[in-house]
């Protein structure tokens, strides 16, 4: 019964042995599969995250470069109203000039036609006064 009990103690330490040890490879099995499970998340998480970064930041570069494009359309068309506005103030000035111009051209003539009447009337007036003074002297 010795041998018996002790071979008996054995097996028992044996299938013991063997339970344990298929217990740790199942464990270790598990450990790997949760891990792995859990770096496949952590990679796609990391993948979705990258692509959302790169569709704002191309959402962001398209907005900038239509906001360049919107500011130059601006500023071309202020630039050309602004050139077309001084362009019709010089006008306006040289017409205003020209005009000025004008007036004192028309000035002058009317000073020259004055000075030719008054010559005219004053020697006109001269010949009266002879004349007067003849008939009574």
């Amino acid at each position: 019964m010795g041998n018996n009990a002790m071979a008996a103690g054995q097996d028992r330490l044996a299938a013991a042995r063997s339970t344990v040890s298929g217990s740790i490879k199942d464990a270790q099995q598990t450990r790997d599969r949760v891990v792995s499970d859990a770096d496949a998340r952590a990679h796609k998480v990391a993948a979705d995250a990258q692509a959302t970064y790169d569709s704002a930041m191309a959402s962001a570069q398209r907005g900038l470069s239509s906001a360049r494009s919107s500011s130059e359309h601006l500023y071309k068309d202020a630039r050309a109203d602004a050139d077309k506005k001084a362009d019709q103030a010089k006008a306006g000035w040289f017409s205003w000039l020209g005009w000025g111009n004008a007036k004192a051209e028309e000035g002058k003539d009317k000073l020259v036609e004055g000075k030719e009447k008054a010559a005219q009337e004053g020697s006109k007036a001269a010949g009266d006064v002879q004349k007067k003074l003849d008939k009574h002297a």
